[in-house]
C-alpha cells in the first residue's frame, strides 16, 4: 500500500511530515492549555483575596448604623505613595455627622478613596457600641470588582484551557487542521 492509496477506513494514511505537524499541534494545544490555566489562576490568587477582604470587612460593617455626613473642609495631610521616595500633601476631606445629637468629624485614611466637593453629602456607617468608630460606606463596588477580577479570567483559563486539552487528543481534529484542505 503507498502513501496514496486509501486505508481500509476510507481515510488517506498520514505522511511522515503530517504525523510531525499533528504532533507539534498537539503539544501546541497543550502548553497553551497550561498556560492558559496557570493566567486564570494567576489572577485568581492576585484578586480574590482582595475581593473575599473586602466582602469580609462589607458583611462586618453591615451592622453598622448609615448615617448622613456632610463635607465640611480639606485638611492637608501627607500621603505616601508607592515608587515615591517623599510623601506628597494630599486635600482629605473633613466629613462632619451627627451621631445622638453630638457632631462628629471623620477623615479617611486615604484621600484617594474620597473625591468630594465641599458641601458634598457623604454616606458614612459607624459602630452602634462606639460611634467614633466609623468609615464611609463604599457599597459593593469594593468587592464585586475583585470577585470578577479575579473569577472571570479562572473561568476563561479553565474552560479554555480544557477546550484545548481535549482537542489537542481529537485525531479528527488533529488531521483537518494539518490537512485543511481535505
Amino acid at each position: 500500500m503507498t502513501d496514496s492509496a486509501p486505508h481500509s477506513s476510507g481515510e488517506d494514511p498520514l505522511t511522515a511530515a503530517e504525523h510531525r505537524r499533528m504532533r507539534r499541534l498537539r503539544h501546541t494545544l497543550r502548553i497553551s492549555a497550561l498556560v492558559f490555566l496557570v493566567i486564570g489562576l494567576a489572577c485568581a490568587a492576585l484578586s480574590l483575596p482582595t475581593g473575599i477582604s473586602e466582602l469580609q470587612r462589607a458583611q462586618s460593617q453591615s451592622a453598622w448604623i448609615p448615617v448622613e455626613g456632610t463635607v465640611v473642609r480639606f485638611e492637608p495631610q501627607p500621603e505616601r505613595f508607592p515608587l515615591r521616595s517623599a510623601p506628597i500633601t494630599v486635600e482629605r476631606p473633613v466629613i462632619e455627622y451627627r451621631v445622638n445629637e453630638v457632631t462628629r468629624y471623620y477623615i479617611h485614611p486615604r484621600a484617594t478613596d474620597l473625591d468630594y466637593p465641599l458641601g458634598a453629602p457623604v454616606l458614612l456607617r459607624y459602630d452602634r457600641a462606639d460611634p467614633a468608630l466609623v468609615t464611609y460606606d463604599r457599597g459593593q463596588t469594593t468587592y464585586l470588582a475583585p470577585l470578577l477580577l479575579g473569577t472571570m479570567p479562572l473561568l476563561f483559563g479553565l474552560i479554555l484551557g480544557a477546550v484545548m486539552w481535549i482537542r489537542s487528543g481529537d485525531q479528527r481534529f488533529l488531521r483537518l487542521a494539518t490537512r485543511p484542505g481535505d
